[in-house]
C-alpha cells in the first residue's frame, strides 16, 4: 500500500454494503388527526424475536461509507440526539421515536430514519404504543410487515464496480 492509502478500504467496503444491504431504511411517521396540538409525541414499537431472526438499527448503528483514502479525514455522520433509538432485551427489540409536538392535521415522520432487515424469510406483527403529554392513555397499533430476504454472493469484480470501479491503488490524493 502506498502512502495515503487506505490498506482496509475493501474489507471496510465489504463490511459497508453488508450493514447497508441487509437493511431497509424505514420512516415513522404520525399523523395528528385532532384539532388541538399534540405535545411531545413518542411512539414505542416492540417487536418479538427470541430467534434473533430480525435486524433493526438506529442511525448510530449503521456504518459510514469508508474512504480508499487515509487522507480523508472520516467525520461520523451521526446525530447528536437522534430521534430514533433501538434496544434489544433478550427476547424482544424495542424501538422508541420521539416526535415532539404535532400541530392539528399535521403529520410529522423521524430525521433519523429505523434500518429493519430478516435474516430468512417472515412475517412479524409490530405492536406499538403512541404517547404525547397531553393524550389521556396511550393509542395502541400494529403493523405487519413481510421479509423476503434473499442471499447475495458478490465476486471482487462486482465489488469493485459498486465502489466505482476504482481501486484504492489507482486513487491520488487529489482523485477523490
Amino acid at each position: 500500500p502506498g502512502i495515503g492509502k487506505n490498506s482496509d478500504y475493501y474489507r471496510e467496503f465489504a463490511i459497508y454494503l453488508k450493514k447497508t444491504m441487509e437493511t431497509l431504511r424505514v420512516e415513522i411517521l404520525a399523523h395528528n388527526a385532532g384539532s388541538i396540538l399534540a405535545k411531545d409525541v413518542c411512539v414505542e414499537f416492540s417487536i418479538d424475536d427470541p430467534d434473533r431472526n430480525l435486524i433493526f438499527r438506529d442511525s448510530d448503528d449503521m456504518p459510514d461509507k469508508p474512504s480508499a483514502s487515509s487522507l480523508v479525514p472520516r467525520f461520523a455522520q451521526h446525530v447528536l440526539n437522534p430521534d430514533v433509538k433501538v434496544q434489544r432485551s433478550s427476547r424482544e427489540w424495542v424501538v422508541t421515536a420521539c416526535l415532539g409536538k404535532i400541530q392539528p392535521k399535521a403529520s410529522v415522520h423521524t430525521a433519523c430514519g429505523l434500518f429493519i432487515g430478516a435474516r430468512q424469510p417472515i412475517t412479524i406483527e409490530i405492536k406499538g404504543k403512541i404517547f404525547a403529554d397531553n393524550l389521556p392513555a396511550p393509542r395502541e397499533c400494529s403493523l405487519h410487515v413481510n421479509f423476503n430476504p434473499r442471499r447475495v454472493s458478490l465476486s471482487v469484480e462486482e465489488l469493485l464496480k459498486l465502489t466505482d470501479g476504482r481501486s484504492p491503488n489507482s486513487l491520488s490524493g487529489t482523485d477523490q
